[in-house]
């Protein structure tokens, strides 16, 4: 089976999903966690980096199985602003 992973940081629902599904597009709007995506994934070279409003019908490849959004985590994760964890911490 075959996805599309979008806002897909490390990849960790691509982790979740395992060895029976192929991610055949992925994208992040972060360079950091896409450096991490690529270490995890061997260069993971369905991987585009760039805002999703940049992403084209074209970018993906004609047919999926599953379309997978990770939630956005900027106010969770130290690429954001990190205003959760500072309301947690305050």
């Amino acid at each position: 089976m075959e996805y599309y992973e979008f806002f897909a940081g490390g990849g960790m629902a691509r982790l979740g999903l395992g060895d029976a599904w192929k991610c055949v597009f992925a994208n992040d709007i972060d360079e950091r966690k896409a450096s991490c995506y690529r270490d995890n994934f061997r260069g993971a070279h369905e991987l585009k980096v760039c805002n999703i409003s940049r992403v084209q019908v074209n970018d993906l490849p004609s047919q999926a199985d599953l379309a997978w959004a990770s939630f956005p985590c900027q106010d969770l994760s130290l690429a954001g602003n990190g205003s959760a964890h500072e309301a947690s911490a305050g």
